[in-house]
């Protein structure tokens, strides 16, 4: 098969996809997209959007007061003309992040036909979960946007503009400050600069200047109180259903410990599991979980200390975005649609290296961590946490052939 009927047929499966994708937005309806637009519209009218509806024990609204503000042009708009723009803009940010990383590309040594090859498979791999993420409104596919263009401005020397660019990615998705740890480590202070004044930027000038001062203060107050502070804190809040952690379509380290090694509040999750493993009380499970956390991320933080070829670079960035959908207290399926990223990364080694052993181990890493995909259709591997454990096995992956990988064994 040539170059250019690989490029017909990644053609058809794309306007293949929007077109399912627009029969599965039909029926579910956004939901997602309603909490980004209530919360918006609360800021606008001068409300916090963390307020509690009656009868509702957690604010659905989880992201910093920032978020509020950036969605807001969308709240001043009827919702279901608002809704179809929010639509069309994450799927020409999706369109812009693949631009992005197939203009980066040959800095891994990846040739026109292996490019095409390891963005078909990845893009294949990842659909489920990228549909399923728009099917519902989420953001994370807007925040990947400004998360790989932060990479390619420090691909391209414009390190400032890639701190600036990380700061927009947080705003929208806060795990994402790991990535703060990850250029420390790499010694690239202009984009550290360009992180401080984002942060300045977007937690407290532009804020300010809507909310006022005080307004700023006590939406942010409000925002940790009510979503930070509780895990980081107070242990007892931890594994409360109300949390979402109990949820099975939360998929996240503190989810899949939850579920199988907790009493839970309302009883075992009987249905799915006969019998918890080993019973924690929620504050030995929180301290544990903060030390598996803390260790996930010094391992991740340690093989960032050599120097590899620059066609492991996509893949060490994989380390620390897997982390950031995987530690957060709850992680829900659809941000699994970032998957796009560390399976692209998985092939552009496999295709860069002129290691047969370390080619075997990734297509190894990589057929488990799709075989566990498929645990979505399955309540009982939901409950077991499926998806976790297959992702878990991807980061641990990456991490390995990271830390084995020198620099000589670029194909050049």
């Amino acid at each position: 098969m040539n170059l250019t009927s690989k490029k017909s047929i990644l053609k058809i499966l794309f306007w293949g996809f929007w077109i399912v994708l627009g029969i599965v937005i039909y029926f579910r309806h956004g939901s997602d997209f309603d909490i980004f637009y209530k919360g918006a519209h609360a800021i606008i009218f001068g409300y916090s959007p963390y307020y509690l509806d009656p009868g509702e024990v957690f604010t659905p609204f989880r992201y910093p007061p920032s978020f509020a503000l950036l969605f807001s042009p969308l709240a001043l708009l009827p919702q279901g003309v608002a809704k179809e723009i929010w639509y069309a803009m994450n799927v020409f940010s999706f369109i812009l992040t693949m631009i992005l990383l197939w203009k980066m590309r040959k800095g891994w040594g990846l040739s026109e036909k292996e490019g095409v090859r390891s963005f078909l498979i990845a893009f294949l791999l990842s659909l489920p979960f990228i549909v399923y993420h728009l099917s519902v409104g989420q953001s994370k596919l807007f925040m990947l946007f400004f998360l790989v263009a932060s990479f390619y401005a420090v691909e391209k020397g414009k390190d400032f503009w890639g701190g600036l660019c990380l700061i927009i990615s947080v705003v929208i998705y806060f795990p994402l400050i790991l990535f703060i740890l990850f250029f420390f480590l790499k010694r690239n202070f202009k984009f550290l600069f360009g992180v401080v004044l984002g942060i300045v930027l977007w937690f407290y000038i532009l804020p300010s200047f809507f909310f006022g001062i005080k307004g700023n203060i006590l939406f942010l107050k409000e925002w940790y109180q009510t979503l930070v502070g509780p895990y980081l804190a107070h242990p007892e809040s931890f594994g409360h259903e109300s949390s979402g952690i109990l949820k099975l379509s939360s998929q996240s380290l503190p989810s899949a410990f939850a579920r199988l090694f907790s009493v839970q509040p309302g009883g075992r999750w009987s249905l799915y599991l006969h019998e918890n493993l080993i019973d924690f009380s929620p504050r030995t499970l929180h301290f544990l979980l903060k030390g598996i956390s803390y260790m996930m991320i010094g391992l991740s933080s340690l093989v960032l200390l050599g120097k590899r070829g620059p066609h492991v670079r996509l893949l060490e960035y994989s380390l620390f975005l897997i982390l950031a959908f995987l530690l957060p207290s709850y992680s829900l399926t659809y941000n699994w649609a970032l998957l796009f990223v560390p399976y692209l990364g998985l092939l552009s080694y496999m295709e860069g290296t002129v290691n047969p052993k370390g080619r075997c181990f990734a297509r190894m890493v990589g057929g488990l961590s799709v075989l566990a995909s498929f645990s979505v259709i399955s309540d009982f591997l939901r409950a077991i946490s499926g998806l976790f454990w297959g992702t878990f096995i991807l980061w641990l992956g990456i991490l390995l052939i990271v830390l084995f990988t020198p620099k000589y064994t670029l194909r050049l």
